[in-house]
């Protein structure tokens, strides 16, 4: 771990200087506010002469510098009296965060006119990464209803632009000296949908779609100085409603920038109602400083994610080869079709059998009218344990799917039950999946003894799978205090304790994230699961298209993306295609056949030969590979023509690179120049598609390239010689 330190100075006004590795985030206190006052990563400090309380309070006064936004009661508190500061034990039991690294924590505590006390605290482990976020007490006699909160803010970058050298490494033709990039669309089956657009006026706001969950979307974005090359990389840990903001200003030469990411208000809701005496922390803002090129950025927030923020997965289960049974047998599960099926993922080489939905609750088996009941349906003939024993008597381990947070109209426990559903104005928030009410304690209780610990006791799971099928909206509420809550702010609070203290309490259960897809693939999920759906869209060119923007910010092989009969995702440009897209990240082989008998041998030939492949030379280096994206950036709904990705083990001694045409009339191959070869050495290339083989110098390689030949796909390997 690199160095962390707090350098705190009193001289005149409280000023803090954070340091992570190279990464400096330097702030202030002064006439009542918290203001930002600048970002390196060079190690590099700016000298307090630059740094002047006159010019402070003239750049505040005409940019929003603030490190932080609040509203309580509609007001936005601005002024604030300076407490005490200091630093925080931060032992992984004292740890607030649960985050993995060993981390030092600082806090800044104020407190406002109306009694509002903010402990502002900032965690760091040596990374490029810092994390902020505030615990906020009402200190007040009254309710306190707070209407918005972003915890990280203010400006990043001010400097003059009226230099023509500076002017001209954008070409003195830009619009904007800045750009940002996000995943545009919050919709269904737009995940990964991440690429630039420049920032062409003052403000931009992308508001994540007030849809209850993180969304499609993902409560993240990349900001970019095009002049220097330097980039912030923002993560909201945070799995309901939220937004971002990008300020920019061009005045007089001089080109400024800066950001808020947090809770916005919803529809006139409070985010939160506090008690007198009543406390809340916010989510976590995860902050990366960089002004290294897109590659540095990618592998940079993997290790990141492997490191600190997702949970290790346990020993030997960490890139398993999974089988669905949903494809073939989806609304007409037996016990008897789900072992014949369960025969046939064993012969292809399955790790881990996953029985999905259809599984549970009273006939008849719609599994989206039936959640909530968590037993076995009686069209299952079995039980679910003996289910369980049969892929361990294969060889496989067992997973069970679940959806904890809902009910359907047919289920048991919405009749007995009315009272667990949230509402939002006196409605249920999904009229079909009646959503669970977390931030009751029975039904937390519930969820965690009765759903998980009995079910994963009882069957003898290897993996719980959750997934989470709706969008609720803006979410329920409730009157507080006399006051209107919406109310996500505490549910997501409980839904991260409950898989905080289950995922510790079963450490050798592998913990899998869902929501109908990849609709909650932010860090406040991500923390509590070992790996995660990408989404429920499997076509190509789409589904490549959506792991490249997806793998810019989650590690590959925690990412599941799935090939074979899911009634969708069939119509590929060959077997290769499907088996290759899926062995660049966690390979999921979805009911390849009804049965062994039905399971022709040429297909169980080509699957074992790919899967052998995948176990033997591509998941040892995925496991903590480099990633090298080659064609990153591509909008999800515009015409592409390849995706090309590199994949390293740290030390360059073996690599692999996977090709894929997006557009099948585009003829020409594609020029590729390897990214991870050590130049000094010679490399053993061997291409899948024919079998064959060469010899060549690591510096030929990459300096000059060459051009890859393929039809619909390919798969080169590099292995370092002698």
């Amino acid at each position: 771990m690199q160095k962390s330190e707090t350098f705190f100075s009193n001289d005149g006004f409280p000023s803090m200087r954070y340091v992570s590795g190279n990464v400096i985030y330097d702030e202030a206190f002064l006439d009542g506010r918290l203001l930002s006052r600048y970002w390196t990563d060079t190690g590099q400090i700016v000298p307090e002469s630059c740094l002047l309380p006159d010019k402070l309070r003239r750049d505040s006064a005409d940019f929003p510098i603030d490190a932080f936004e609040l509203t309580v009661n509609g007001k936005k508190l601005d002024r604030f009296e300076y407490i005490l500061s200091g630093e925080k034990e931060c032992s992984p039991e004292t740890d607030p965060t649960g985050l993995r690294s060993q981390g030092r924590l600082w806090y800044v505590r104020l407190r406002s006119p109306e009694g509002i006390e903010v402990d502002v605290n900032t965690r760091l482990d040596g990374s490029p990464f810092i994390v902020r976020w505030l615990d906020i007490s009402n200190k007040s006699a009254a309710p306190a209803g707070i209407t918005s909160v972003y915890p990280l803010a203010g400006r990043v970058w001010a400097f003059n632009a009226g230099n023509p050298e500076l002017a001209g490494v954008i070409g003195g033709q830009a619009e904007s000296s800045f750009s940002v990039a996000y995943n545009h669309s919050f919709d269904y089956g737009h995940e990964g949908d991440f690429y630039f657009d420049q920032l062409k006026g003052k403000e931009f706001r992308f508001d994540g779609g007030r849809t209850g969950i993180s969304g499609y979307s993902r409560p993240a974005f990349w900001l970019r100085n095009r002049c220097s090359g330097k980039t912030l990389v923002c993560e909201l840990a945070y799995s309901s409603n939220w937004e971002f903001r990008i300020r920019t200003s061009s005045v007089n030469n001089t080109e400024q920038a800066g950001f808020a990411i947090g809770l916005p208000e919803t529809a006139g809701e409070y985010c939160r109602v506090l008690d007198p005496g009543e406390s809340a922390s916010t989510p976590l803002v995860h902050a990366g400083y960089f002004s290294g090129d897109d590659d540095s950025i990618v592998q940079a927030a993997h290790a990141y994610m492997r490191h600190t923020v997702m949970p290790k997965p346990p020993e030997g289960k960490e890139v398993e080869v999974e089988t669905w049974h949903l494809g073939y047998l989806g609304g007409r599960e037996t016990g008897e079709r789900i072992k014949e099926n369960m025969d046939a993922a064993a012969v292809i080489g399955t790790e881990m059998y996953i029985l999905d939905a259809g599984w549970f609750g009273e006939p008849p088996n719609v599994w989206y009218h039936n959640g909530g009941d968590w037993y076995a349906g009686p069209w299952m003939g079995c039980s679910i344990k003996s289910l369980s024993d049969y892929a361990h008597s294969k060889g496989m381990r067992f997973g069970l799917w679940f959806a904890v947070e809902g009910t359907g109209p047919n289920s048991k426990l919405r009749r007995e039950h009315p009272e667990w559903l949230m509402t939002r104005n006196g409605e249920k928030t999904q009229p079909w999946e009646g959503i669970l009410n977390l931030t009751r304690d029975d039904v937390v209780n519930w969820i965690e003894k009765d759903v998980i610990e009995r079910s994963i006791n009882e069957y003898g799971l290897d993996l719980f799978r959750i997934d989470a099928g709706s969008c609720v909206g803006l979410g329920a509420n409730r009157e507080r205090s006399g006051l209107k809550e919406n109310m996500m702010w505490r549910y997501c609070d409980n839904l991260y304790g409950i898989f905080d203290r289950v995922v510790k309490k079963y450490p050798q259960v592998v913990f899998q994230n869902c929501s109908s897809g990849g609709g909650r693939l932010d860090y406040g999920m991500l923390r509590r699961f070992h790996n995660t759906e990408m989404s429920d869209w499997s076509s190509p060119p789409r589904v490549i298209k959506m792991y490249s923007g997806i793998s810019m910010a989650i590690p590959p092989e925690r990412i599941l993306c799935f090939c074979g009969a899911v009634g969708w995702g069939m119509d590929e440009p060959g077997l290769d295609f499907q088996l290759r897209r899926v062995s660049v990240c966690l390979p999921r082989i979805n009911s390849i056949a009804p049965s062994l008998a039905e399971l022709p041998e040429p297909l169980l030939s080509a699957i074992n030969e790919k899967m052998g492949l995948y176990k033997k030379v591509l998941r040892p280096i995925l496991k903590d590979c480099k990633m090298y994206i080659h064609t990153p950036f591509q909008p999800i709904l515009k015409d592409a023509d390849f995706a090309v990705f590199e994949y390293a083990e740290k030390t360059g001694k073996r690599s692999f690179a996977a090709f894929f045409r997006l557009n099948m009339d585009k003829k020409e191959d594609y020029f590729f120049k390897p990214r991870s070869l050590n130049e000094d050495a010679r490399y053993k290339v061997y291409f899948d598609n024919s079998g064959k083989s060469a010899e060549v110098s690591g510096f030929d390689l990459a300096s000059r390239g060459f051009l890859v030949k393929f039809h619909s796909s390919q798969l080169i390997i590099f292995e370092e010689l002698g």
